[in-house]
C-alpha cells in the first residue's frame, strides 16, 4: 500500500511538473517579438509570458512602443499587432494584453518602468476599434477581437 501510495504521488509530481514547465515553452516570444518590432508603427515591443492565479493560466502581454500616442495611430497598431497575433500561432492561441508606450524600449531600464508608463488611451482606442470595455492601460486581445480585427470571424 505503501509502495502504491509512492508511486502515485511521485506520478502526479512528474506529470504536474511536465504540465507547468511546458507552459512559457509553448509560447515563441522571442519570434513574436521580432515580428512586432518590424511594424512600421512601433519603435520595439517587449513581449513576455504571464500566469495570472494559476502556472496553467497563461497570457502573453505586449508593450507596444512607439511615437505616436493619439488614438487613430495606437488604433492602426493594435489592428497591426492582432494581425501578428493571428499569424503566430503559438501566441493566438492565449489572450493577448496590449499597452501602448511612448518612445522605445531603451528608454526604460526595466520592465516596471515600461509598464508604468503605459498611455492610458487604451479605453478609447477599444471604443474606436469595436471591442468591449477596455482598461486605460491595456486592451485584451483574445480570439474573438483578434478576429473582428483581421476579418476573420464573421
Amino acid at each position: 500500500m505503501r509502495n502504491t501510495i509512492r508511486i502515485g504521488a511521485a506520478g502526479v509530481s512528474a506529470a504536474l511538473a511536465v504540465a507547468l514547465s511546458g507552459c512559457a515553452a509553448q509560447v515563441d516570444t522571442a519570434s513574436f517579438e521580432q515580428r512586432l518590432e518590424r511594424l512600421p508603427e512601433l519603435n520595439g515591443a517587449l513581449v513576455e509570458v504571464q500566469h495570472p492565479g494559476l502556472p496553467t493560466n497563461t497570457q502573453v502581454s505586449v508593450w507596444a512602443f512607439t511615437d505616436a500616442l493619439d488614438v487613430p495611430s495606437s488604433a492602426v497598431a493594435v489592428r497591426d499587432i492582432a494581425k501578428a497575433i493571428r499569424d503566430e500561432p503559438s501566441v493566438g492561441r492565449h489572450s493577448v494584453l496590449v499597452s501602448i508606450v511612448p518612445g522605445e524600449p531603451a528608454d526604460y531600464p526595466t520592465r516596471g518602468d515600461a509598464v508604468r508608463a503605459a498611455a492610458p488611451i487604451m479605453h478609447v482606442v477599444a471604443e474606436q476599434l469595436g471591442l468591449p470595455e477596455s482598461d486605460d492601460e491595456m486592451l485584451v486581445l483574445d480570439r474573438h477581437a483578434v478576429g473582428l480585427l483581421t476579418g476573420t470571424v464573421g
